[in-house]
């Protein structure tokens, strides 16, 4: 069986196509097991079930060695560790919806890969990211003890639509997780400085499989070009937001002493004095955990100390304004001690454009809004706004700035 599988290696690194993934597929190690059911992968080692694999058609072989290098070069495993606590069926299916819509894709119909039998697809999350399509099959589990619930009524052995390749498209998961293979999601549990080295070892590998390509005239896909782009830090981008629109006003100060010009005599400090009120507006519909909102309300509470505006007020919404917590001058301290959500159901953010306009005397000068993006509609605000999305929807209005949800989904 090892020589088999490793012809298949050779076979990929050979054609144009997939090429340019031979510096990932040669990243960490392979092995055959035979207590391995199927195939498994815990972001940088394989291990091939050899029962599954002899039952395997070359092409099967080949799609299942893409699959599970997919995983890797993802870094599934690690990137959205907290998803699969969240959900571990839906987790893994979301993942594998993702890497089959590619692998199948990119094989354009040619045939030398094929999609193993029980394998979740689905054309219609091409384009989408892995956690847009947890957040899709959200109530899809199929099977279990609950049947029914988020089933399909009992046609679960209904004939299954296929694509014009003959792939069959799966609509939900079961929930024992399904497709074809395993996730070791324990074995991602990793370090912050085993993630940062990770990272670069599978960042070089990319870079070499497409310097590979490059040479021997082999295609790049645009999914690699992807794995490269720079992460946005939402961190620096709304610090850099806040003190550009609210710059606090130098006033000097005769009652700390300028100690840069002590040396020629006894001169005032200039400080900072508190700019307008802020307003941050917290999607509580249910779509962001608790956990997201309290490492983004952490980097607010960090910057209110550093700008301290005159005001804070924390507004919860879904389809209305749920609850506002208000802070003055003093009190940044202590507001993610005290911070409460209320809300849970729709998403109208119009609610807060309302809401602000009602308040217009409060003099916010701008608002930052956490959120999915998957809203009714985007309002205009009066005054700047900035978006910080949970995925890569981008608002048509104001600033758009997606977190990172390595870690903390």
């Amino acid at each position: 069986m090892n020589k088999k599988i490793k012809k298949q290696y050779i076979a990929l690194m050979g054609n144009a196509d997939w090429i340019a993934m031979s510096g990932v597929m040669c990243f960490g190690t392979w092995k055959v097991d035979d207590t391995t059911p199927t195939a498994c992968t815990d972001g940088k080692n394989v291990w091939y079930g050899t029962k599954f694999c002899e039952d395997l058609v070359d092409p099967e072989l080949r799609f299942l060695i893409l699959h599970e290098n997919f995983h890797k070069m993802a870094r599934h495993l690690y990137v959205y560790k907290a998803m699969h606590t969240l959900d571990h069926a839906r987790a893994n299916a979301a993942c594998d919806y993702w890497i089959n819509g590619e692998l199948i894709k990119q094989d354009a119909r040619k045939g030398f890969i094929k999609m193993i039998k029980g394998g979740l697809y689905n054309p219609k999350y091409y384009g989408w990211t892995v956690t847009a399509i947890f957040k899709d099959l959200e109530g899809k589990g199929k099977g279990g003890d609950d049947e029914g619930e988020g089933g399909d009524g009992g046609q679960g052995d209904k004939p299954k639509d296929k694509d014009g390749s003959g792939n069959e498209i799966t609509e939900g998961y079961p929930k024992d997780g399904g497709g074809f293979d395993e996730h070791d999601w324990d074995g991602g549990e990793l370090s912050d400085e085993d993630k940062e080295g990770l990272e670069k070892d599978v960042e070089i590998a990319i870079r070499q499989g497409k310097a590979l390509a490059g040479k021997m005239d082999g295609n790049s896909p645009r999914f690699m070009d992807k794995m490269l782009e720079g992460k946005v830090d939402y961190r620096k981008e709304m610090a850099d937001f806040l003190k550009q629109v609210m710059a606090g006003r130098d006033e000097s100060s005769w009652s700390k002493i300028n100690r840069r010009m002590f040396h020629v005599g006894y001169f005032p400090s200039a400080i900072s004095t508190s700019c307008g009120r802020l307003a941050v507006a917290v999607d509580a519909s249910g779509s962001i955990t608790n956990k997201i909102v309290a490492r983004c309300i952490g980097e607010i509470k960090k910057l209110c100390l550093e700008i301290n505006p005159s005001g804070l007020d924390v507004i919860w919404w879904d389809t209305a304004v749920c609850s506002v917590q208000s802070f003055e001058q003093g009190q940044y301290d202590n507001i993610d001690n005290v911070l409460r959500a209320s809300g849970g159901g729709g998403t109208r953010p119009q609610c807060v454009a309302d809401w602000l306009t009602e308040h217009k005397t409060l003099n916010h000068e701008c608002v930052l809004l956490l959120s999915d993006g998957y809203v009714d509609n985007f309002p205009v605000f009066d005054i700047p706004s900035m978006w910080i999305m949970t995925t890569d929807i981008v608002a048509p209005h104001g600033k758009t700035v997606p977190i990172d949800l390595e870690g903390d989904y």
